[in-house]
């Protein structure tokens, strides 16, 4: 029925469609004249050869000769018969299996196909829509930014500049809307002065032009731009970026924290308000083969371990953990029991260590090279492109990462651990599966451009490996306006809920918080005041909030564990 009424509906709403149908009204008009003019020749030439026949008989000859269908149930006997059922089959084919079937098509039912895909293809989004984010371009770190927005139901809009890419883009799951990206008019249409972000994640040169147009009619919504090149950073933030971000220098420097001949001082990833979150590696730290039990780092520093890294899988500790030489910590504190943290840790900083080597000096190399040096960690760069290595430089060496003698001279056989950063991830597939051969105790650790090639990555033998696109996804939701959800990692959450009245009076060890959804209790706050790392054994005071750190999964998981009745 919705298929029948949506025709009508159109009819009675489109001025060229009625047109349209008045034209093809007048055709079947036409044709129902010759029809009944048909029927009275047939009628008459019967007659004359002394058959009597009714309307309805007349009717019937004259649909199936027209129709060419031809039953040959009634016939002429005479010539002038025969030539009247030639004339007959001749006009009905020319009007009802050609002239009939291509004005319906051409005057109905195309009109009503584009205005189908119409539909499917706004050129301007509802007034009702707010809140919503805005996205210039379809591109490998735009694909988990609207995953991340799905699970938090954040409406987003993907703008298009043709009906062919929208309709492409919607049938790949995109709520999409056409509109040029260079004219103020589509972002209007778009509900830019309702929007809650804009993320422009094309080239420099597109980013730049994105924000300068939005800027023109819009100046309070937050507009992110991903910058390719450093150069380009001080150009978006002039053309109107709220934020910019440098994605190589965060890579880079991510991938330099979690290597094992780094300093073992944690790094903050993340924060609410004075609660913060850091990243430490146990290399080179006293905790190297002892449990969490028998490490007792909270004891010693404050800080709680909310999870762990092993292999890039994130894990819930628990105090018989081992914790390794290639083990990250996720710590939680605040800021004086993190430098507590870092003062402990100082006597075990790496020296001496063979220098570190990174494969690939592109951009995100050469960014994890300088996060290495400003922690006095020695790197080697392997390059195969002439035009990135500097002049003089003796820690780089030119040639294919394949090439055994090369990297063996740039020391892969004494190295702890190998950074794989080129941007080609078939490249870093087969790099990985080759050092890993060469070197079966080596720390791997690689980029990925894409997130389907993380898990790959990890079967070839990376210890570690961080995707380009899902760090990007997750600066750019960080930048929301959400003071409940920080995304601190790729799938790892800081969430803030009001403490249910289930858990009132209860203990977070007696409710089983962490073993029941996955999540970890890391500050509660009662009348602005705020208990880092909490005692697990105090009760809950009524109009308690809860900090909590887990994936999105985990939250959902308490969410429906311990819900309000």
């Amino acid at each position: 029925m919705k298929f029948l009424f949506s025709p009508l509906a159109m009819l009675r709403s489109d001025r060229s469609q009625q047109h349209n149908v008045r034209i093809l009204s007048r055709f079947v008009a036409l044709l129902l004249v010759l029809t009944v003019a048909y029927m009275a020749v047939f009628r008459l030439l019967m007659h004359l050869e002394g058959q009597e026949t009714s309307w309805i008989t007349a009717f019937y000859w004259v649909f199936t000769v027209m129709s060419t269908l031809g039953f040959g149930d009634i016939t002429f006997s005479t010539d002038l018969g025969r030539l009247f059922s030639m004339v007959v089959l001749a006009s009905g084919m020319v009007f009802l299996l050609v002239l009939l079937p291509f004005l319906f098509i051409e005057l109905f039912y195309i009109p009503w196909s584009e205005r189908q895909k119409a539909a499917r293809t706004p050129f301007k989004m509802p007034e009702s829509l707010s809140n919503h984010v805005l996205l210039t371009h379809v591109d490998a770190t735009a694909l988990p930014l609207r995953k991340r927005l799905d699970q938090h139901s954040i409406p987003h809009v993907l703008i298009r500049p043709t009906v062919a890419e929208a309709l492409t883009a919607h049938d790949d799951g995109w709520n999409v809307m056409v509109g040029d990206l260079d004219l103020p008019s589509t972002f209007r249409c778009a509900g830019i002065d309702r929007a809650a972000l804009v993320a422009a994640t094309g080239s420099d040169a597109e980013t730049a032009h994105v924000a300068f147009t939005v800027r023109e009619i819009e100046q309070q919504v937050p507009i992110v731009g991903l910058a390719n090149h450093e150069d380009s950073i001080d150009v978006l933030e002039l053309a109107g970026c709220t934020e910019v971000i440098h994605l190589a220098d965060r890579l880079g420097d991510a991938l330099a924290r979690r290597v094992c001949s780094a300093h073992s001082i944690c790094h903050v990833i993340g924060s609410f308000d004075d609660l913060l979150i850091a990243e430490a590696t146990a290399s080179q730290s006293p905790w190297v083969g002892l449990s969490l039990k028998e490490a007792e780092i909270r004891r010693r520093t404050g800080v709680s371990v909310v999870g762990i890294w092993e292999r890039g899988s994130y894990k819930l500790p628990t105090p018989e953990t081992l914790l390794g030489e290639r083990t990250i910590l996720l710590l939680a504190g605040t800021r004086s029991q993190l430098d507590l943290y870092n003062s402990r840790l100082s006597d075990y900083s790496a020296d001496g260590d063979a220098p570190l080597l990174i494969v690939g000096g592109g951009r995100v190399g050469r960014a994890a090279s300088r996060a290495l040096e400003r922690v006095g960690t020695p790197w080697r760069i392997v390059e195969i492109a002439p035009d990135r290595i500097p002049a003089g430089d003796d820690r780089y060496f030119l040639g294919s990462g394949a090439d055994r003698e090369l990297i063996e001279r740039a020391g892969l056989l004494k190295t702890p651990s190998v950074l794989v950063t080129t941007h080609d991830d078939d490249l870093n597939v087969f790099l990985v599966l080759y050092y890993r051969k060469l070197r079966p105790d080596l720390q791997i650790l690689s980029r990925a451009s894409r997130d389907r090639n993380v898990e790959t990555l990890h079967r070839a033998g990376a210890d570690f490996v961080l995707s380009y696109a899902s760090m990007g996804a997750t600066a750019i939701f960080d930048h929301l306006d959400r003071t409940e959800t920080l995304a601190i990692a790729d799938g790892l959450i800081l969430f803030r809920v009001k403490a249910p009245s289930s858990l009132i009076g209860r203990s977070l060890a007696d409710a089983r918080v962490r073993p029941k959804t996955g999540a970890t209790v890391v500050a509660v706050e009662v009348d602005d005041q705020r208990s880092v790392n909490p005692d697990p054994k105090l009760p809950l005071e009524p109009g308690s909030q809860l900090i909590l750190i887990g994936s999105d999964e985990s939250e959902t998981n308490f969410l429906e564990t311990f819900q309000d009745a």
